[in-house]
């Protein structure tokens, strides 16, 4: 065949592959991709790698995830300007922030750059920002001012979510608004306010929302709102309750069989939760799980908490040169990722 027949045949299969497995596109979209992207239409093969990295990322494939994501802008950058690239691109950069926070930390450079892009796109074409992406380009500004504990600035864009927020807007919207807001009043101080948005969150939740909240922020949300629930209610001089929310939030973990959420849970809900009350036993119990599932599921970030708490029991059980030597690594891997807000939860481990 020649070039011409070659790229007529493939596109001729993915459009009988399209009408064929109508009901079941999700099942073959990296086909889909492949053909349309040798039929010489990257528009359409774009469309389906966003699909394939939004199921590799449900599944806790994060690596797998980004690949899919970087082929599809290198096919993004074939097309001429227009408004259809652009709402593409918009969407693929929204999506890098999830697994680039589950493979290289809270608050990393990339994922910092990916968002100021989209936000960039959305400042240059004003005519393709529907309120949808303006809600999630607040959402990922709300979360990164905070993983550089730029509080301010991270109060500023909840105080724009939630103005853009009311009872008629979808309910995962709803549920993405009430969590950033519960985490960055909690880092800013606020337990009050932290306890009353992260309780709202968790009650308008919705189980089939989760597969596009966890395309937004690489977690289970539910799961999520629990491990800030548990600091929040300790803070809030009930530990009975932070302990429970603790224990359901691993639990939920545990049962999910996705390895980021069980690192998240087991680093924040576990062992930094038991070693601020030094609790040494239990802090270790989590801390080296935590390790363990991070070093074999390629999860940096949560994967430095679980070192620097490892290390703080080292100290405590006596072990002071290993214990040290493993403080200092996490310390300064947690500055190298970008993350500043948890900075000083670090320090007060190593002093």
């Amino acid at each position: 065949l020649d070039p011409v027949e070659r790229s007529t045949l493939h596109e001729a299969t993915g459009l009988a592959l399209e009408k064929l497995y109508a009901r079941a596109l999700p099942e073959i979209t990296l086909q889909l991709a492949w053909h349309f992207q040798q039929a010489g239409r990257p528009a359409q093969a774009a469309e389906y790698l966003l699909v394939a990295g939004r199921q590799s990322l449900n599944l806790g494939a994060h690596s797998q995830a980004m690949a899919h994501y970087d082929r599809c802008l290198g096919l993004l950058r074939q097309l001429s300007e227009s408004p259809q690239r652009t709402h593409l691109e918009l969407q693929v950069q929204l999506a890098r922030g999830a697994p680039l926070l589950a493979m290289l930390g809270w608050g990393n450079p990339q994922a910092v750059q990916a968002v100021n892009q989209a936000i960039e796109l959305l400042e240059q074409f004003p005519e393709n920002s529907s309120d949808a992406s303006i809600l999630l380009a607040l959402y990922f500004q709300a979360d990164h001012f905070t993983a550089q504990n730029n509080m301010p600035e991270a109060l500023a864009r909840v105080e724009l979510l939630l103005q853009r927020i009311s009872a008629d807007t979808e309910a995962s919207y709803r549920t993405l608004a009430c969590t950033i807001a519960g985490q960055v009043f909690l880092f800013a101080g606020q337990p009050v306010n932290a306890a009353q948005y992260l309780q709202q969150a968790i009650s308008i939740y919705r189980s089939e929302d989760q597969s596009f909240l966890a395309w937004v922020t690489g977690r289970n949300v539910l799961q999520n709102c629990l491990v800030w629930n548990a600091w929040v209610q300790w803070l809030l001089g009930h530990p009975t309750q932070a302990r429970a929310a603790s224990r359901q939030a691993i639990e939920m973990a545990r049962q999910q069989d996705n390895p980021s959420d069980l690192a998240m849970a087991l680093a924040v809900g576990g062992a930094l939760f038991y070693a601020i009350q030094n609790e040494p036993e239990q802090a270790g119990i989590y801390a080296w799980e935590c390790l363990s599932l991070s070093n074999r599921s390629d999860l940096h970030g949560d994967g430095i908490l679980g070192q620097t708490v490892l290390g703080w029991v080292q100290v405590q059980q006596g072990e002071f040169e290993s214990g040290l030597a493993l403080l200092r690594k996490g310390l300064e891997a947690w500055e190298s990722s970008g993350a500043l807000t948890m900075l000083p939860l670090h320090l007060k481990l190593l002093a």
